[in-house]
């Protein structure tokens, strides 16, 4: 029999009836047969450790040992602790704090063996690292568990490691953690509905066992989507009075802030997220009113009404500019007055063509600051609103003053061609009657024509910023400037066309109308130069604008359209409705004061029939018993022109 099977027969009587029993206590009978088997196997091992040279004597050993008598004491401690390691300590610990499970060993002194700790989970045992954070200050007699969880739940035991073959199990302890997730409750706040530039606050209340170690608030403007709020800026100050009672402290509230707010609060068992609170941010930024003008003496005062809707924070600041420029009233020398809170108006003393420039006023609240229209402080600007030569042949100028502020002079002045000096107009005489200097229109009234030949007219307009003078003078007006109203349209219109759709205007042209000078065209850089070529082409004049019509009903420029009517309407000029404003029934002339344009070789023929309702014209010309317009496009490539004899020219 080899010594190998006697060793093992030895570990299996030492785990049978020692290492993983409950009890120490076994039967007489069942204690002799077992001591009578030990002592074969230990005779067999002394033989063989002796072989070798080993001096321990086992069966000496194993003699004395059944000569020991045990006391009382070592048989109740012998009962309760049967293993050869035994484990002890309190299985149930509150959540965050320490466990400890301690080992007692109890082979004899002179045996030393290495000790490791086992979580079992069930079926799944697994070696701890006693280096981990979790487990610092282990060692081979105690096992600490540090900031205890619920994950925590589990079976400990110790093992003691003869070999890696041969281990020696503990009892079991089972950890048992006590607590639970935290709750939190959002109970209050102190406004739910602020108007901006508020504050207001939110009370929490937190509760659970171990308490919360991380509170944080949070915001959404949707209430899907929550960010953790800093709460160490101005905008937000999160406080607690106590362990359980949380608050968060909106300073200043702005519509960013607007939105759902929400806590979260978690300790070592796990987390929560409280209810959700909207808090509603009212409030607008200021409104003002158009930039006004008046004039005091050699002062003039800027006014601009400031205005706030309900549920709006207070005016925080108002200040006026210049250009770019600040103006601070304190530091200007009594040059300007008010600019303030209660009295946003802007007065300049003094008046000179220094203050000439672009005012502005700038309203702030809390929700944002708001600027208003620009308004210009100038020299006055003179332009001729219409010369118009009445039936007596006299001729009737009316100008258009544009100035800021008003003028405080406007004076009508002739002096003949070969003088130097003019001198002013005597409006209550026979032949200026009519003449007037009222601002912004001021007229003047030439009763005798042939002055114009010898004589030169001027308006004079002053302001508190400065001078301007206009003269008329010659035989441009002796027909009564028929086309001055056409140039200052055109030239008007051609400022405001829009920029991005020249291309397209060139594009209609170059299609609807014949060009003679089509290079011309194609080198035409801004509305300007196309208006120049259709002018130039005898396409549009002072009489008819219908080419003009179409082409800006087709660029979508609806405003300037509206404006080309108008002045249709005005000068009596050639236009067109897409919906003729009046269905003729009968072709009685005369009554209906109809009449067909039969000088072909004066009329003018745009290729635009198909925008002219050639459809309604063709049956109104059936009725009339006039050529079809497709017989007429066939002889002279161009459409006719049905005109109604009024005043506004339009058929």
């Amino acid at each position: 029999m080899d010594v190998g099977d006697d060793i093992e027969r030895i570990r299996k009587l030492r785990n049978t009836y020692f290492a993983h029993i409950e009890l120490a206590e076994i039967s007489d009978d069942e204690f002799r047969d077992l001591w009578s088997d030990l002592k074969c196997v230990i005779q067999r091992c002394q033989q063989y450790t002796t072989f070798w040279g080993c001096t321990t004597d086992y069966k000496k050993m194993l003699s004395d040992l059944e000569r020991k008598t045990f006391t009382y004491d070592e048989y109740t401690i012998l009962k309760q602790r049967s293993g050869a390691i035994y484990v002890y300590g309190e299985p149930d610990v509150f959540c965050g704090k320490t466990a400890c499970f301690e080992a007692e060993i109890t082979l004899e002194d002179d045996v030393i063996l290495q000790v490791s700790w086992d979580r079992v989970d069930r079926t799944l045992r697994k070696k701890i690292n006693v280096q981990d954070e979790k487990y610092r200050g282990s060692d081979n007699s105690k096992l600490l568990i540090h900031n205890v969880c619920k994950d925590d739940e589990a079976g400990y035991q110790a093992v003691l490691s003869r070999n890696i073959d041969v281990k020696i199990f503990s009892n079991t302890v089972y950890l048992h953690p006590k607590g639970g997730i935290p709750s939190a409750d959002i109970v209050s706040t102190s406004n739910s509905k602020v108007v901006c530039g508020s504050d207001t606050t939110f009370d929490c209340t937190v509760s659970g066992y171990p308490s919360p170690d991380v509170v944080k608030w949070q915001h959404s403007p949707d209430g899907k989507l929550f960010i953790d709020l800093d709460t160490d800026t101005d905008k937000y100050l999160r406080s607690r009075s106590d362990i359980c009672s949380h608050s968060l402290l909106v300073r200043k509230a702005t519509l960013k802030q607007q939105g759902y707010y929400q806590v979260v609060v978690s300790n070592s068992i796990g987390k929560c997220t409280s209810n959700k609170l909207f808090l509603q941010v009212t409030g607008s930024k200021p409104n003002l009113s158009e930039v006004t003008c008046s004039l005091h003496g050699n002062s003039v005062k800027l006014k601009c009404d400031v205005f706030l809707y309900d549920e709006s924070p207070p005016l925080n600041n108002v200040y006026w500019t210049k250009g770019v420029k600040h103006i601070f009233i304190a530091t200007n020398d009594g040059k300007y007055a008010g600019a303030d809170i209660n009295d946003p108006s802007l007065t300049i003393y003094n008046v000179n063509c220094d203050d000439a420039g672009e005012y502005q006023l700038i309203a702030v609240n809390s929700v944002g600051e708001t600027w208003s229209s620009v308004i210009l402080l100038g020299v006055p600007e003179v332009l001729l609103k219409e010369c118009v030569k009445k039936e007596d042949g006299s001729l009737w100028f009316t100008m258009t003053i544009k100035s800021v502020p008003v003028p405080h002079s406007v004076k009508w002045s002739i002096k003949e061609n070969n003088i130097d000096t003019f001198e002013p107009i005597n409006a209550s005489a026979a032949e200026y009657i009519g003449t007037s200097n009222t601002f912004p229109h001021p007229v003047l009234v030439i009763k005798h024509i042939e002055k114009l030949d010898n004589c030169i007219f001027e308006i004079e307009v002053k302001n508190r910023i400065g001078e301007v003078k206009r003269m008329i003078s010659g035989t441009f007006y002796a027909e009564g400037g028929f086309d001055i109203p056409f140039s200052i349209w055109l030239s008007e219109l051609a400022k405001k066309f829009p920029k991005e759709k020249t291309d397209t205007l060139k594009f209609l042209i170059r299609l609807s109308c014949k060009i003679e000078d089509v290079t011309k065209l194609e080198e035409a850089k801004t509305a300007q130069d196309c208006f120049k070529i259709l002018f130039k082409e005898n396409i549009i004049s002072p009489s008819d604008v219908i080419t003009m019509q179409f082409l800006l009903i087709r660029t979508q420029c609806d405003e300037l359209e509206k404006e080309c009517i108008e002045y249709a309407k005005q000068q009596k000029a050639m236009h067109f409705y897409e919906k003729p404003p009046v269905i003729l029934r009968k072709p009685k002339m005369k009554k209906k004061k109809i009449f067909l344009c039969k000088n072909e070789s004066k009329i003018q023929f745009a290729r635009i029939t198909y925008v002219c309702c050639v459809f309604q014209l063709d049956q109104e010309f059936k009725r009339l018993d006039l050529p079809s317009t497709e017989e007429l496009r066939e002889k002279h490539m161009r459409s006719w022109i049905v005109i109604p004899k009024s005043s506004s020219g339009s058929f």
